[in-house]
């Protein structure tokens, strides 16, 4: 079981909505019938790509030091800015 703790504003992920939002830790279970946690094939496979396929973005240098991370960590894109991606 993982511990539960507290999110310090300072591990709060940037948001232009940060004034308006409050932020929540909560532990999640996965569900054992989902496609999701079952065991490797081409459905599971297909079924996380199809997920993950639109939170990859292009953002900015701006935006990426503004949320707290390093452009040149990040894979520069050919037509400019840096891949990233959406996260809850």
């Amino acid at each position: 079981m993982l511990a539960r703790r507290s999110i310090t504003p300072t591990d709060e992920p940037y948001s232009p909505a940060s004034r308006v939002m409050v932020f929540k830790h909560e532990d999640l279970e996965a569900d054992p019938k989902s496609i999701f946690s079952s065991e490797p094939s081409a459905e599971h496979d297909e079924a996380w790509r199809k997920l993950l396929a639109p939170m990859y973005v292009s953002a900015s240098r701006l935006e990426l030091e503004s949320s707290r991370d390093r452009p040149d960590e990040r894979l520069e894109l050919v037509d400019g800015g840096y891949l990233a991606s959406v996260g809850v």
